[in-house]
């Protein structure tokens, strides 16, 4: 009794291959058809199984399911840092419009004030850490590359594995240079919109004293004890999101509070500003909820069963440190951005955004020389003209339910 097994090449013929290892079998009828060509025994012969055992034919030719698998295993990787590589495009466009963008808004304000100096040189460094790491993303996909073409084929070489080394060590360096400059515009929105306060601002040099002694603390336990200490700053960084996300948050808040007790309103430039604060606030909660996110998918890693080299290879950890290297330096260019497009210079407008001027309800203890920073100027006749017998009266087109009883100015 035979089994039947049948060895085709693509195009439908028999595989000469094939048919020449049947010379080195003993016993062997070449005259019979092929799928009778052999005992169970005859098949069950390790020069035979060895040979060939399951057969696919391909670009390699004929090859085994343990190659298959093991080429599988070795393209699966290729495929994930492509389309990790792709997504990494993608946000470095979007970083790289916000970023010209911003420039050319901060260009066109002067760089007179030191604000806009500061801010230029943190997105220039973010900007530049940002396209370094993109730049080790694909060298990392090519070493990649070259690795497994070499391990198919014999050619091109083994990869550089110094050139790996830093490419993946610079990825981490560079995202910590990032969010060390993030953490600093954050902080210095937070001081802004609180219009400097000195008890906002001490508390934001505290923060950063703790932020920076975090980062050498980090490091020094990180060559003396091991990696889970890397999640420190990681953690600093988070409570400074979740300081200048709440205090904002709160000033956002007493805003419209405050406007809602109000009778006479700003106008469009309270609106506008009000909704800038929105913003402000909104893309807070967001960005502080990618951090939250951020930092428990590292922390369940330092933390857990694996190792260092098995966290690095888990593709849920490839996929957090990719995205957020791009949303790291991402979100305060777009702060930037906002910022700077709601009014000119940066520093005015960053100083002006709560003024509580224009927005209290004229009293009857203000006196006529002060009336005019309450009510909004309107346009009326020749203040030089005369209406019947009486003078010019510019507060005419007030209302009588005004509860302030205003005189008509007298020429002299």
């Amino acid at each position: 009794m035979y089994t039947t097994r049948t060895y085709k090449s693509a195009n439908g013929l028999d595989d000469d291959r094939f048919d020449r290892s049947i010379d080195s079998c003993p016993g062997a009828n070449r005259s019979a058809p092929i799928a009778m060509r052999f005992s169970p025994d005859e098949l069950s012969a390790p020069h035979i199984l060895s040979t060939r055992d399951t057969t696919y034919y391909g670009l390699f030719g004929n090859v085994t399911q343990d190659e298959a698998d093991s080429v599988n295993n070795l393209m699966g990787p290729i495929v994930t840092i492509g389309y990790q590589c792709v997504v990494m495009s993608i946000l470095f466009a979007f970083l790289s419009l916000a970023f010209t963008t911003t420039v050319r808004y901060l260009l066109r304000d002067g760089l007179r004030r030191r604000s806009n100096k500061w801010m230029l040189v943190a997105l220039t460094v973010m900007y530049s850490a940002a396209a370094i790491s993109y730049a080790f993303e694909l060298i990392s996909w090519r070493q990649y590359v070259r690795e497994t073409t070499y391990t198919l084929t014999g050619l091109y070489g083994t990869s550089d594995d110094t050139l790996e080394t830093v490419a993946d060590a610079g990825v981490y360096i560079l995202q910590d240079i990032n969010i060390l400059c993030g953490d600093l515009i954050i902080l210095w929105r937070t001081s802004v919109v609180w219009h400097n306060s000195r008890l906002i601002r001490r508390i934001n040099i505290l923060v950063l004293v703790l932020m920076i002694l975090g980062w050498i603390a980090s490091i020094a336990l990180l060559v003396l004890v091991g990696l889970e200490f890397l999640v420190l700053p990681l953690a600093l960084s988070l409570a400074v999101n979740l300081w200048s996300t709440a205090i904002i948050g709160y000033k956002t808040w007493h805003r419209r509070r405050l406007l809602h007790r109000q009778i006479v309103m700003a106008g469009r430039p309270s609106a506008a500003i009000e909704g800038a604060l929105a913003v402000l606030t909104e893309s807070g909660v967001v960005y502080l909820a990618l951090w939250i996110i951020y930092v428990s998918i590292v922390s369940s890693f330092f933390f857990g069963p694996v190792t260092y080299v098995q966290a690095t290879l888990d593709r849920s950890f490839q996929w957090t440190v990719i995205v957020m290297s791009m949303l790291i330096p991402l979100y305060p260019t777009l702060l930037i951005l906002l910022i700077a497009r709601h009014k000119t210079p940066l520093s005015e407008t960053l100083t002006s955004i709560d003024v509580d001027v224009g927005l209290s309800l004229p009293t009857r203890t203000d006196s006529p020389s002060n009336i005019s920073d309450h009510v909004e100027l309107q346009p009326t006749r020749d203040s030089t003209g005369k209406i019947g017998n009486e003078l010019y009266d510019p507060y005419a087109d007030i209302t009588a339910t005004s509860p302030v009883r205003l005189a008509p100015n007298r020429r002299p």
